[in-house]
């Protein structure tokens, strides 16, 4: 599975929300008695290849290819509420999480470093009053796949055909 805030938002817990303006802000709702105390942020600043893209032939009947490409990704985490510093310096032990692990795991992925500390922020709740936020960062390495025999490439335009190249 691919490593983007797509698939990822998934895994996480109700009060891990993507880091945009126009989504849910769980501190927000003034009528709900229960909102969290504490609420996390995330995004991905970049997914950088670290290796080419290569092919791996499986053993399946007819073969398929996968293409390959190992990347390390940067997760940017955002935590706000009465927690959210210990939560921050909570990530530079993520190598130890289990949750976390395992959470990564379904990207053929896992946790190549982290922050070593937090740093805060002011957070404005959009005009409401501001609060202090605490950031963390985390570097994912994990494995891009993609099975060129379905012809279904990210640019959209690239099929694979058995004998010589032909471009159009």
């Amino acid at each position: 599975m691919r490593l983007n805030q797509k698939n990822f938002a998934p895994l996480l817990p109700q009060y891990v929300v993507p880091m945009q303006g126009n989504w849910y802000n769980p501190t927000g709702a003034e009528n709900n008695p229960a909102k969290p105390m504490t609420w996390c942020g995330f995004k991905f600043d970049n997914h950088r290849g670290v290796t080419l893209a290569h092919f791996i032939p499986d053993r399946a009947k007819p073969p398929t290819n996968w293409s390959v490409q190992e990347k390390i990704s940067k997760l940017t985490l955002q935590f706000v509420g009465d927690i959210a510093e210990d939560l921050a310096n909570d990530v530079g032990h993520w190598t130890h999480n289990q949750t976390v692990i395992a959470a990564l795991a379904q990207f053929d992925g896992g946790i190549m470093g982290a922050s070593d500390g937090a740093v805060s922020s002011i957070f404005d709740q959009e005009g409401a009053n501001t609060i202090l936020a605490w950031n963390a960062w985390a570097l994912i390495g994990w494995a891009d796949e993609v099975d060129s025999g379905q012809g279904q490439w990210p640019s959209g335009g690239v099929k694979f055909q058995p004998g010589p190249l032909v471009v159009q």
